[in-house]
């Protein structure tokens, strides 16, 4: 194959894959969509071309990188981390396959001033991040590149750590190393790598501190006219608070972000495990302190967390299950569901009980606990039954299109009881 400029020149096919767009370009190489024809599914592809660069030394130093990027990739499986398929060379391009996320978009989307992500919303994505550095660590792998750029979203708000062109491994038998030369983001690199010395995984923990400092208020930690001053205000100022730039950001998160952006590393935290605690700790209590402000949510919440259906659910969950979801109360007799109906949403009864109608008569009696509308949840079909209630009765009314906004482990929780509730149905259904 011809080698192409991948910095001006779309190829139409690398290797065994057909190119279908460009969507990057970084300063390691050019990132694009392409379909698999073997496993049939589109990937993204990040392509290196050593030849179009006229420097030798410059030419060996980006094929170090590939090959080091490559052997770092095939070390880390975590959900957290973007995930690489193949490494391979076609022509005088070298390539890395990677996972193609449909309507993903990077973290640095959040980081303008009138799209600011809520802060338990902007927490839970940073304690993401930990878990997923957490587990690079614990490889030996330093990210050393730690940026909003370079942290992936997917459609449910998944993260996924990218772009590891320059991580380096660090040797089991030290707990540092030094580098010759300081590549990254300036914003985003650490004191001690600015000033040579010998650098650890508490780089990216700095790294990440930043980025927290960035999607929770729209700014920069540090700015300056020119380089050569940002940097010695990276190295001597302090950030401003963030409450200078966002009132609604608690001390607590100010705290947080403090100790990750901490100068020297023996004030910053240890490790992203810990950060991540501290992260889990602080959402755990904002929205505890916000149920319990609301003595009608409090109520809610220990109702539903005596259900079996939500008996695997966190409280935070539970909340987020509540927010996407009507709480309705019927006297008894009256109609909660007719056949016909094209609601599609599907219910949990919190208390009281109700009758499942079938050619007029009372086919059933639900209790508690038990759901309804699954059918209808899942085929959006009209309601082949009618619901009643027996007697006086309250009912979680479950919308799909608020619940596809909570958590993924929100999600992922309710999908299980979902289905096992719906397997349970048809597997009776069967018996009958």
């Amino acid at each position: 194959m011809k080698s192409a400029d991948t910095r001006n020149e779309t190829p139409s096919q690398i290797g065994k894959f057909r190119i279908i767009s460009k969507i990057g370009q970084g300063s390691m190489g050019t990132v694009y969509q392409a379909f698999d024809p073997y496993m049939k599914r589109n990937v993204a592809i990040k392509v290196a071309d050593p030849k179009s660069l006229s420097n030798e030394k410059i030419r060996r130093r980006l094929v170090e990188l590939f090959f080091t990027e490559a052997q770092i990739y095939g070390m880390l499986d975590h959900r957290n981390i973007l995930p690489v398929y193949d490494a391979g060379e076609s022509g005088d391009l070298y390539y890395l396959v990677m996972e193609y996320i449909e309507n993903s978009r990077a973290l640095q989307y959040y980081g303008r001033t009138d799209n600011l992500l809520p802060v338990p919303k902007a927490v839970e994505i940073l304690y993401q991040c930990c878990k997923g550095l957490q587990y690079a660590h614990s490889r030996n792998v330093i990210h050393l590149d730690i940026k909003p750029g370079n942290i992936m979203l997917t459609p449910d708000d998944r993260v996924k750590l990218a772009d590891f062109g320059l991580a380096k491994i660090l040797h089991p038998d030290t707990d540092h190393l030094y580098l010759e030369n300081i590549l990254g983001t300036p914003m985003h690199i650490s004191p001690e790598r600015l000033l040579k010395e010998p650098v650890n995984h508490q780089a990216d923990i700095y790294s990440l501190g930043v980025v927290m400092y960035f999607i929770l208020t729209g700014h920069s930690p540090f700015s300056a006219p020119n380089l050569q001053e940002l940097l010695m205000r990276i190295l001597s100022d302090e950030p401003p608070l963030l409450r200078q730039y966002r009132p609604d950001v608690p001390g607590l998160l100010e705290q947080i972000v403090r100790r990750a952006m901490a100068r020297d590393v023996k004030d910053r935290y240890q490790s992203a495990a810990d950060m991540a605690a501290d992260l889990n700790a602080f959402h755990k209590k904002i929205v505890r302190a916000v149920v319990t402000a609301d003595v009608g949510m409090r109520e809610k919440l220990d109702r539903l967390s005596r259900l079996r259906f939500f008996k695997d659910f966190f409280e935070i969950e539970l909340s987020e299950v509540i927010n996407a979801s009507e709480w309705i109360e019927y006297g008894a007799g009256q109609m909660i569901l007719n056949k016909g109906d094209l609601d599609e949403s599907f219910y949990v009864i919190v208390e009281g009980e109700v009758s499942v109608l079938t050619g007029g008569n009372d086919s059933a009696v639900l209790r508690a606990g038990d759901c309804f509308g699954e059918m209808a949840y899942v085929s959006k079909r009209p309601r082949a039954i009618s619901i009643r209630s027996a007697a006086d009765a309250a009912v979680l009314k479950i919308s799909n299109e608020l619940l596809e906004k909570t958590s993924v482990f929100c999600q992922l929780k309710f999908t299980k009881m979902f289905l096992n509730t719906l397997i349970g149905r048809l597997t009776s259904t069967r018996g009958k």
